[in-house]
C-alpha cells in the first residue's frame, strides 16, 4: 500500500516551493519468516529557483521514519543548466 501527496506553491514567477508526504506499508512472507511487515513515512520540502532562462537551482530536505531502519534525514542542493 502506498499513499503520496504533493503540493506545489508558486511563490514568484521564478520560485516554486514543493512539499509533500509519502507513506508505504509492505507485507512479505517467506519460509524463514512467516510474516514480516514494514512501514515508511517520508516528509519533504524543496525550494527551486529559476536563476536565468536556462539555469535552475534548488535545495531540499527529506525526513523518513522507517519501522525497521529507523529515522533519517537527507539533504539536497542542485544546480542545472539546460
Amino acid at each position: 500500500r502506498q499513499v503520496d501527496y504533493q503540493l506545489n506553491f508558486v511563490l514568484t514567477e521564478t520560485n516554486t516551493l514543493t512539499a509533500g508526504a509519502q507513506f508505504n506499508a509492505e507485507d512479505a512472507q517467506s519460509t524463514l519468516d512467516p510474516l514480516t511487515s514494514q512501514e515508511n513515512l517520508g516528509i519533504f520540502v524543496q525550494d527551486q529557483w529559476q536563476l536565468l532562462e536556462n539555469w535552475y537551482a534548488g535545495v531540499g530536505v527529506r525526513f523518513d521514519d522507517h519501522s525497521r531502519a529507523g529515522r533519517a534525514e537527507t539533504y539536497r542542493a542542485n544546480s542545472v543548466y539546460t
